[in-house]
């Protein structure tokens, strides 16, 4: 009787490793972030450059209904796009349009802009 209870206990503690084991390669897929501008954009895929080590590198992801969308996207975009790799396929989670920087001033700090000529008097 000893050895039957004993043999049943193994088999539940295997099982219950095994389950765990599974549910630990079930977790979510680790999200990934990726920076560039749109080259371009349809309802299912999303292309992106990405400047790598001075070097353009096209980047591909699935959009599906649960992409979150914000900001103008359209072709010539910055985005900054949240994605995670399920099938060897990269897919969005989220794509954020960025605003674009304004082009910095050739002016120095103490050099005043200039409305005209000065008035003679």
């Amino acid at each position: 009787m000893t050895s039957k209870v004993t043999t049943l206990a193994v088999i539940v503690g295997l099982i219950v490793t095994l389950s765990l084991g599974a549910q630990a390669a079930q977790k979510k897929a680790a999200t990934h972030s990726a920076r560039g501008t749109i080259t371009s954009i349809d309802a299912n895929q999303l292309v992106i450059t990405q400047k790598v080590q001075g070097q353009d590198k096209p980047m591909s992801f699935a959009l599906n209904s649960t992409t979150q969308k914000s900001g103008d996207l359209a072709s010539g975009t910055p985005v900054t796009v949240r994605y995670k790799t399920e099938n060897n396929q990269n897919v969005a989670t989220s794509v954020r349009g960025r605003a674009v920087k304004a082009a910095k001033s050739t002016r120095s700090k103490g050099e005043k802009k200039s409305l005209g000529p000065a008035k003679k008097s």
